[in-house]
């Protein structure tokens, strides 16, 4: 079966532990396992998509995306599983973002897995 999985949700903390304050970079990982495309998504607290980055058949491990002002995603990993990277600046705009990461199948874009992490700013 296919899955996406945040390799880490710190939710409202930073690696250190401590609560994120503003401007602090924030980083977190995504896998995706039997699908080959990884995509990024991030809403706002009305559960507004802001933007998305998608990783499929033949992106490069390195490959950086952007998206709206403050998202920047990296490929790490292309195999099985694909794995990603999204990071931004904290912002004081970003109280109750949502990040999710889903795995999809490129011939029809059908979603098959998706996981949901929530960014509370401490």
């Amino acid at each position: 079966a296919s899955q996406a999985q945040f390799i880490s949700c710190p939710i409202s903390l930073s690696p250190a532990g401590q609560p994120f304050c503003m401007h602090d970079r924030a980083s977190y990982q995504c896998r995706v396992d039997s699908a080959d495309t990884l995509e990024w998504r991030v809403y706002n607290a009305t559960e507004y998509l802001l933007g998305s980055s998608m990783y499929g058949p033949g992106a490069s491990v390195g490959t950086i995306k952007s998206f709206g002002i403050d998202f920047t995603t990296n490929l790490t990993s292309t195999g099985s599983p694909i794995i990603s990277d999204i990071a931004f600046r904290v912002k004081p705009y970003m109280i109750n973002y949502t990040l999710e990461c889903r795995a999809l199948r490129s011939i029809n874009n059908d979603t098959l897995a998706t996981d949901t992490c929530p960014f509370v700013i401490g």
